[in-house]
């Protein structure tokens, strides 16, 4: 299938307490007019110890360095929340962390793969 359009939702660095990641996503529409979220990881980790989802072996490899979703209303939220900053984050996860609510983000589009 031909992508017709595709445009970048997200280009940034998200901080973790001990490594950074790049995430790149973008929205690519194809023929048939079905639209798909282009997820992409780049980590900046130092000590193998310092990963996020290092006692996470299916995300550490099948989704370390992103993934391919469907677009519809849940996946725009998640990619939504997925590219806030910390302190917008923690509106919205609770008595959780931004950090633990970014993983679950994360684990929930890596469960939604296409």
């Amino acid at each position: 299938m031909t992508i017709i359009h595709e445009s970048l939702v997200c280009d940034t660095v998200i901080n973790w307490p001990q490594c950074s990641m790049e995430l790149k996503i973008k929205l690519s529409t194809y023929q048939n007019d079905k639209q798909f979220y282009y997820i992409s990881y780049i980590w900046n980790v130092t000590n193998p110890a310092d990963h996020p989802f290092r006692h996470d072996a299916e995300f550490m490899e099948n989704s370390l360095d992103g993934d391919i979703i469907f677009r519809n209303t849940l996946s725009d939220v998640l990619v939504e929340y997925l590219q806030l900053n910390n302190n917008d984050l923690l509106k919205h996860s609770g008595s959780t962390t931004p950090d633990q609510y970014r993983k679950t983000v994360m684990k929930s589009i890596s469960l939604l793969w296409d």
